[in-house]
């Protein structure tokens, strides 16, 4: 490891800002619909009952013992009041978007969304590390922990949104630095927790594979490696979903999986859909094996540099399937990663993606208000109302929820298409090597 240190004046700066702007963004939206699930869930802890006793929790185990660990430092610090069910703004309810009028506390939502910032940091803290030591160098390394800190799509997804995506994204970076250091038991447990917290991660693991094999010179060493990444991962699944099974709530505990695989089934092409889906990932997952099998196959070059390029083109190769914008940041640090050590280029899908991620996130805008309206009158309570109702997207005609919707989530799918051709013009192929370009 080089002479660069995190604690330094620009990236103190980066975090003062960071912080500022999301605890500014953070009290005036709230996105109600996700924020008020977890008030919920925390209530049902409180209440004595189990993680799936009471129907509303529908996301696998790591992300719910987050939220008990939250619920005791609340009750710590005093924090009772987590919301109510708001009578003026019951409209939003029949709204086609997922909204609530149960409006959370705004002490809840400050004390909360400060738990998703500082993951957001803990994130930005592992980027850093990562870069500093792929490319010993400081400067590109605060580079990059001011493009994952400072990135708007990263800053509203967890201050407006209320959404945990960043700790997958640390536990997937962390896994890729322990492979680099040759600790595949810690590495093969961290990919476990990974996938287990958000499945997207899971598309690594061919390449992931293909590294040690790589890496390896001696095929029986690699399979003791890959075995140790297996007894790692065995463990941490035991540990994460044992409770359930305990306590029969495993099908529960997977729910967050096959919904999203069946999502679709409602709908009157619900048939074509689902089946058009499953088609989909499959082809992803083909594509990910081929450029894993590229990336095995090459025979020279910056090994641990390649594992993050190839990371980077295999995450845009899945989220081809239009993905929702907090999904996305699991891409981002492997793009950052690039568009610092690697080629410039790759600016250009880093700002497409901010515009478009960032607008599709807040594209409810002034529903996002109810908390800060109902806790503290900014504004009034009824005049946000009205507002809402004058607005109403039941009318007829185009309204601006939809255009922001469909626009940002058309230039953010530009961000990831053009990442993806930034990639294979550079690349060519798979089985081409290219070098961190010091030069950058």
């Amino acid at each position: 490891m080089g002479g660069y240190r995190f604690w330094s004046k620009w990236n103190v700066l980066t975090i003062a800002v960071g912080l500022a702007l999301r605890f500014a963004i953070g009290a005036a939206l709230t996105y109600t619909y996700d924020v008020h699930s977890w008030a919920l869930t925390i209530s049902n802890f409180e209440a004595g009952q189990g993680l799936y006793g009471v129907a509303g929790y529908n996301y696998t185990p790591p992300w719910g013992y987050f939220l008990g660990t939250f619920s005791h430092l609340a009750e710590l610090v005093g924090i009772s009041d987590f919301g109510t069910r708001a009578t003026e703004f019951l409209p939003v309810e029949d709204y086609p978007y997922f909204l609530s009028a149960f409006v959370p506390s705004l002490e809840f939502v400050l004390a909360f969304k400060a738990m998703l910032f500082a993951f957001d940091l803990a994130a930005g803290y592992v980027l850093f590390r990562l870069v500093g030591d792929r490319t010993d160098d400081g400067g590109k390394a605060s580079k990059a922990f001011a493009l994952w800190f400072l990135f708007p799509s990263v800053i509203v997804v967890s201050a407006v949104g209320g959404m945990f995506d960043s700790i997958s994204v640390i536990l997937t970076m962390l896994c890729i630095m322990f492979m680099f250091r040759g600790r595949y038991f810690l590495a093969g447990g961290l990919f476990a927790l990974a996938v287990s917290t958000k499945l997207f991660p899971a598309i690594l693991v061919f390449l992931l594979v293909a590294y040690v094999l790589r890496r390896e010179t001696d095929v029986r060493d690699a399979a003791v490696n890959i075995g140790q990444a297996v007894v790692g991962a065995g463990i941490i699944l035991i540990v994460v979903f044992l409770p359930s099974v305990i306590q029969g709530d495993l099908g529960s505990s997977l729910s967050f999986l096959t919904s999203r695989a069946s999502s679709s089934m409602g709908s009157g092409l619900g048939d074509i859909e689902r089946y058009g889906t499953i088609l989909a990932f499959v082809a992803i997952a083909v594509v990910a094996v081929i450029l894993a099998r590229g990336f095995r196959k090459e025979v020279s070059g910056d090994v641990d540099g390649r594992l993050l390029s190839v990371a980077m083109a295999t995450l845009a190769v899945l989220f081809l399937y239009p993905p929702t914008p907090q999904y996305t940041l699991l891409l981002l640090p492997f793009l950052i990663y690039a568009a610092v050590a690697v080629d410039r280029a790759y600016l250009f899908p880093l700002v497409l993606l901010a515009v478009g991620s960032t607008v599709f996130v807040c594209y409810l805008n002034v529903m996002d208000l109810m908390t800060l309206s109902y806790y503290a009158g900014i504004p009034v309570p009824s005049d946000l109302a009205e507002l809402v109702s004058d607005i109403d997207p039941n009318g007829p005609g185009i309204h601006l929820y939809d255009i922001l919707y469909y626009s940002g989530a058309l230039v953010q799918y530009a961000g990831i298409v053009s990442a993806l051709a930034v990639y294979l013009k550079r690349d060519g192929s798979v089985g081409r090597v290219f070098h961190v370009d010091k030069s950058v």
